[in-house]
C-alpha cells in the first residue's frame, strides 16, 4: 500500500483534533514559585513501564481507557507518516490521542444512553469496506497488517463505533 492511501485512511479514522496543537500556560521565570521538590535521593518516582501490564490511563464513568489504547491509535499516526514523527511530536500526539478517546468513549455512553444501537455486523460492514477501499484488500489482511505495525483492528472497529454512534445520534436530534 502506498504512503497516500495510508495517510488518507488514518487521516479517515484519526479525528483533526489530533494534529492540533495543545494550548500551555507559561509564566515568566520572574514571577514563578522556585521551590524545589523535598524528594530523597534513590527513589524512583515513575514505575518502569511494562508492556505485558495493563493499567487504567483514563477512566470515563466506569470504562477504562488503557495505555494501550492509546499506544494502538499512535501506531497508526506513525504509520500513516512512515515511521518518521519526531520524539517530541509523540508527546503530543498521546496527550491528544487520549482526549480523543475520552470524547469517543463519552460519544458511545451518549448514543447508548439515547437508545442508538450500533451492531456488531454493521461495524463489520463498514470495517470491510473500509479495509477494501483504503488497503485494497480483504479485512483478514488488514488485521495483519494492523498487528503488524503495534495496532489492532479492535482499535479501528472501536472508532468506527463511535463515529457510527456519534453521526447516529446527531442526525436523530437534527430531524
Amino acid at each position: 500500500m502506498n504512503s497516500f492511501k495510508r495517510l488518507s485512511f488514518v487521516a479517515v479514522l484519526v479525528s483533526a483534533t489530533a494534529m492540533t496543537p495543545l494550548i500551555a500556560q507559561t509564566v515568566a521565570d520572574e514571577i514563578a514559585p522556585s521551590a524545589q521538590l523535598d524528594i530523597p535521593d534513590g527513589q524512583q518516582l515513575f514505575g518502569k513501564n511494562d508492556p505485558n501490564v495493563r493499567r487504567a490511563t483514563a477512566q470515563v464513568n466506569g470504562e477504562i481507557i488503557t495505555g494501550t489504547d492509546i499506544d494502538h491509535r499512535l501506531a497508526l499516526i506513525v504509520a500513516a507518516n512512515n515511521n518518521k514523527l519526531p520524539p517530541e511530536e509523540l508527546a503530543r500526539f498521546r496527550a491528544q490521542i487520549l482526549t480523543n478517546l475520552i470524547d469517543e468513549t463519552l460519544q458511545i455512553q451518549e448514543a447508548a444512553a439515547n437508545e442508538i444501537k450500533v451492531t456488531d455486523e454493521e461495524v463489520d460492514q463498514y470495517f470491510n469496506r473500509v479495509a477494501q477501499q483504503n488497503f485494497g484488500r480483504p479485512a483478514g489482511e488488514v488485521d495483519k497488517y494492523l498487528i503488524s505495525i503495534g495496532s489492532s483492528v479492535a482499535t479501528l472497529k472501536r472508532q468506527i463505533k463511535g463515529e457510527l454512534s456519534w453521526s447516529r445520534l446527531l442526525s436523530r436530534n437534527v430531524r
